[in-house]
């Protein structure tokens, strides 16, 4: 997205001004490349004239619009769910600062999942009147950095990051949306389907993408972190229709991503895998086929996830779908490939028509 000259110029002034300050304290600042979700810098604590290592990630915005939304004790900021994830999915303590233009003072707030209170369109968190960045701030952003506090308040693995920040979002959309109600056997493997449509459409068509993706936008995340970004949509999903979702269920042979069930007769299985992963040619041929053998469900969805031109070529795609037919016309089991495009799109403010 690109801003606007003014609200650009002004942005470029909150991220001067606060480097200004934190050279104050003698800490390092290291800005980073804008994106839309974006972290804009990383600040990091100095301890006696070394670097410490422990850092703080850095969201910028400026303007009135931002102050727009007055409280008692501060002013509301409002985001998408897709910028929520990726802010508290992320391995380090994110901070928002907002600075007002006429004032020139910034403030700021610690984006946390208690300081979220989240609405029918999005969130909305208080920035506080009284957290302004200057010389007062130090002893609370030292204590942002203390490994005793990541550990206490961040689990150290990935996948755990994502999945609790992912539930909490899509705990937010599914209350705001129409009740889901349990499938019936008939239209148990469409229901699943569904599932996958769903997270397609937040990958593809919204702005779940760069959460596949690291902070950078230059690497794509490992498997295990988009499989628990998944998890979090469809375990809501699951849990409003009663439907239960078990995760890497033991099938005899090695684990299974997802297993879906709503007594014995409705039962279905996902599998999810990157387009460049080497094992996907034996996830298709060989292991979802046993997950099925060994679960005694005969309906799944193989999911593959790409996220470069070269992933979803069409000789790829098609080395899937044919592996699959294959083994649905020997075996009687229904498995349908999907393909879910995460490649970088670009904003919506750049397309044509």
């Amino acid at each position: 997205m690109r801003l606007h000259e003014p609200a650009a110029a002004a942005e470029r002034s909150a991220v001067a001004a606060a480097e200004m300050e934190f050279s104050r304290w003698g800490w390092l600042f290291h800005p980073q490349r804008i994106t839309d979700l974006g972290i804009d810098a990383q600040v990091e604590a100095v301890d006696d004239g070394f670097c410490s290592g422990r850092m703080i990630a850095l969201v910028f915005k400026a303007g009135d619009a931002f102050f727009s939304e007055a409280v008692e004790d501060g002013w509301l900021y409002r985001g998408s769910n897709a910028q929520l994830l990726y802010w508290l999915g992320h391995s380090l303590p994110v901070v928002l600062l907002i600075r007002q233009p006429d004032t020139k003072v910034t403030y700021w707030a610690h984006v946390t999942q208690s300081a979220v209170e989240y609405t029918r369109d999005g969130w909305k968190m208080l920035i506080p009147s009284a957290q302004r960045l200057g010389p007062e701030a130090v002893r609370s952003f030292t204590a942002l950095t203390n490994p005793a506090f990541g550990a206490a308040t961040r689990d150290v693995q990935a996948e755990v990051r994502w999945l609790s920040a992912g539930r909490a979002v899509a705990r937010a959309a599914a209350t705001t949306a129409e009740p889901v109600g349990q499938p019936t056997m008939e239209d148990f493997r469409s229901w699943v389907g569904i599932l996958v449509d769903r997270f397609q459409h937040a990958v593809e068509d919204s702005d779940l993408w760069r959460a596949l993706w690291d902070d950078r936008m230059t690497q794509p995340r490992g498997e295990k972190i988009v499989q628990a970004i998944a998890a979090t949509m469809w375990g809501i999903l699951c849990e409003f229709a009663d439907v239960d979702m078990a995760r890497e269920a033991n099938a005899g042979r090695g684990p299974v991503d997802f297993k879906f069930s709503a007594g014995w007769h409705r039962r279905a299985l996902i599998e999810v895998k990157l387009l460049s992963s080497s094992k996907l040619r034996r996830g298709a041929k060989t292991q979802l086929p046993q997950y099925l053998t060994s679960e005694q469900v005969n309906c799944a969805y193989y999911v593959c996830v790409g996220f470069t031109d070269r992933d979803l070529c069409s000789e790829r795609l098609e080395l899937v779908r044919e592996l699959c037919a294959a083994y649905q016309a020997r075996s009687g089991h229904t498995v349908t490939p999907r393909f879910i495009d995460a490649r970088p799109k670009e904003p919506a403010s750049r397309l044509t028509s």
